[in-house]
């Protein structure tokens, strides 16, 4: 009786070790920012470095906006890690960066590739949403 016992225990006992295991990984990609709050942090940064006007900060929320679906919609056609995405993702930046130029003024420009200068002889790699800061 004490053996049925304790295997009983043992096995619900793994039981609920898997169950919370897999809570716990499916819970870490639950984390992952939306994306509003990204547009937001990437709006707030180029605020930062460039003083947009409202005007400006709205039409880059927009673009920042599209970008980020734009490049969602190429990963789930093409697949991760595919030279098909790496293609679409370099239309899409090439577009962006084109329709940032006509949104900010040569002084702003200016700024970001000091901005991009500065963090480039720091040693820093840019971050997952940088070419959105990027003109050049």
């Amino acid at each position: 009786m004490k053996n049925k016992t304790m295997i009983l225990m043992t096995m619900l006992l793994t039981l609920f070790s898997i169950t919370s295991f897999a809570q716990n990984a499916k819970g870490n990609k639950g984390n992952r920012k939306t994306v509003d709050t990204r547009v937001a942090e990437r709006v707030a940064k180029m605020n930062s470095i460039c003083n947009l006007s409202a005007d400006q900060s709205t039409q880059i929320s927009n673009l920042i906006a599209t970008n980020i679906v734009k490049r969602q919609e190429a990963k789930t056609k093409f697949g991760k890690g595919t030279p098909e995405l790496e293609k679409a993702h370099k239309e899409i930046q090439k577009s962006h960066r084109g329709q940032m130029k006509t949104i900010l003024t040569p002084e702003q420009i200016s700024k970001l590739k000091e901005y991009h200068k500065s963090q480039k002889a720091k040693g820093a790699k840019p971050g997952a949403g940088d070419d959105d800061l990027d003109v050049d």
